[in-house]
């Protein structure tokens, strides 16, 4: 943990690997009749959506503007500009 400055790898990106997971899954799943397979989606997809409002409505780090470099500020504009993608297409 040490190598990260704060959590948000593992707070903010861990749901978007779980919905990942889950649509993968999903995928698979149009050729498998397996309830355990199914449930397995719906966990995925619950746990990956839910964690991922705790992390954008709680956890996710803000930054102060007027504190950061303009080039810091276009990383950070286009980090929120796919996260807003993610979270509309979720």
């Amino acid at each position: 943990m040490e190598d990260f400055p704060n959590y948000h790898p593992m707070i903010v990106h861990f749901p978007i690997v779980l919905l990942v997971l889950a649509a993968v899954q999903q995928l698979i799943g149009f050729g498998v009749k397996n309830k355990g397979f199914h449930y397995t989606i719906l966990i995925f997809a619950v746990l990956g959506y839910a964690s991922a409002y705790f992390a954008a409505a709680w956890r996710h780090p803000q930054i102060e503007r007027e504190m950061v470099s303009a080039a810091a500020q276009l990383i950070y504009d286009e980090h929120q500009w796919y996260a807003r993608w993610s979270a509309y297409l979720v």
